[in-house]
């Protein structure tokens, strides 16, 4: 029997049927794509191990909905597409990663609004936390990556189902944001800024 899938405090669906820990890998013509569902309780340490087979020096990546403001200004209209401000800090050993992680890690695992990632500057090579936490990972050496994936006894299939699969009129998906330890994902954004993050594009979401 396979074991409960929970989702963290930031995102709420009431459909989880089917929704299990697993991945599947997609190949494409340069590289190799690793969708994985991870549970709630497990994110922080699956992400944590999966970073540390990230070819370094690598960048910290963050993304967030763009402020409500500034919409205004850039839409035109209502059938205008939201946007999505995505942010970077380079140069990052594995340690110093980890380091900056370990401070916001509550926050980015539960948080809904965000999503977060750690990649390689050299090559194709980079874990990734998108919406609804489900992981996503693009790399030319998947061995490495699955080896991680064994040690958390995920098991592979031909399609992975994701949250999202679930969603309906009757069944909708949301994510919010929270604040953990008094702070928020644009109040962590501006501390980290001090570190050297900068807003490196906004993209349509």
């Amino acid at each position: 029997m396979k074991k409960q899938f929970n989702v963290v405090k930031g995102v709420h669906t009431s459909n989880l049927e089917g929704i299990h820990e697993e991945y599947s890998i997609v190949e494409h013509k340069k590289f190799y794509q690793i969708n994985i569902n991870v549970s709630a309780e497990n994110i922080d340490n699956v992400f944590r191990d999966l970073c540390t087979k990230v070819r370094t020096p690598g960048f910290l990546l963050l993304e967030h909905g763009t402020n409500a403001k500034i919409e205004e200004q850039i839409r035109k209209s209502d059938t205008d597409p939201f946007h999505k401000d995505v942010f970077y800090l380079d140069g990052l050993d594995i340690k110093y990663f980890l380091a900056l992680y370990n401070q916001y890690k509550d926050l980015l695992v539960n948080d809904g609004e965000i999503n977060y990632g750690f990649g390689s500057h050299i090559g194709t090579d980079e874990v990734y936390v998108g919406p609804y936490k489900i992981f996503t990972i693009f790399t030319n050496e998947i061995d490495k990556y699955i080896d991680i994936l064994s040690k958390y006894n995920i098991p592979k299939v031909d399609k992975l189902k994701t949250v999202c699969n679930n969603f309906s009129e009757e069944s909708p998906g949301s994510r919010i944001t929270i604040k953990i330890n008094g702070i928020d994902i644009y109040e962590m954004v501006e501390q980290l800024s001090k570190e050297g993050l900068y807003l490196g594009e906004r993209r349509e979401d």
